[in-house]
């Protein structure tokens, strides 16, 4: 387990995305156990496992973001599930099945784009994008947010994802 303090690096409450993705020629996977925003930055717990679920000591990039695009466009999304085009709540999240989900990110189909997904929560679930993303007309289509237990199974669980784009 792994404390993560970006100091100085404070917003009102927990916002913008978290992405944390292990460094390692091992299989190891790692995920934002816990995050908060305080008065000195954003405090962040980073899990990380190999492929039985056990924790696992590897090196990891960290990606936070916060009113910029990782492209360094100056007015991308400016807030958690915001449209920078259409303003809050815009973005949505449509379950499907256990462990599967489509986002849908409107206005947002710009060329270059990226999404990254990283799972959340204490246990050793993890998720990953299946397939590629893809347009639909103005619209960035995620189809699937796919999300599996330890043993490979289908399984829900917290995730954060966000598209950047160069807009």
């Amino acid at each position: 387990m792994w404390q993560v303090e970006l100091p100085g690096l404070i917003t009102p409450a927990i916002d913008g995305s978290v992405q944390a993705t292990a460094i390692n020629d091992l299989p190891a996977r790692c995920k934002v156990a816990k995050w908060s925003s305080s008065s000195i930055g954003q405090e962040i717990t980073v899990l990380c496992f190999d492929p039985t679920g056990s924790p696992y000591d590897t090196r990891f990039t960290l990606t936070y973001q916060y009113q910029r695009s990782l492209y360094g466009g100056f007015a991308p999304p400016p807030s958690t599930n915001f449209s920078y085009l259409l303003g809050p709540g815009a973005n949505s999240l449509i379950p499907v099945a256990t462990g599967l989900s489509v986002v849908v990110f409107p206005m947002q189909a710009k060329l270059p784009d990226d999404i990254q997904v990283t799972a959340s929560g204490w246990n050793s679930n993890f998720c990953a994008l299946s397939p590629i993303w893809n347009h639909s007309g103005s619209d960035t289509v995620v189809k699937y947010v796919v999300c599996f237990n330890n043993s490979g199974a289908l399984a829900d669980t917290g995730y954060t994802i966000s598209d950047n784009t160069l807009a």
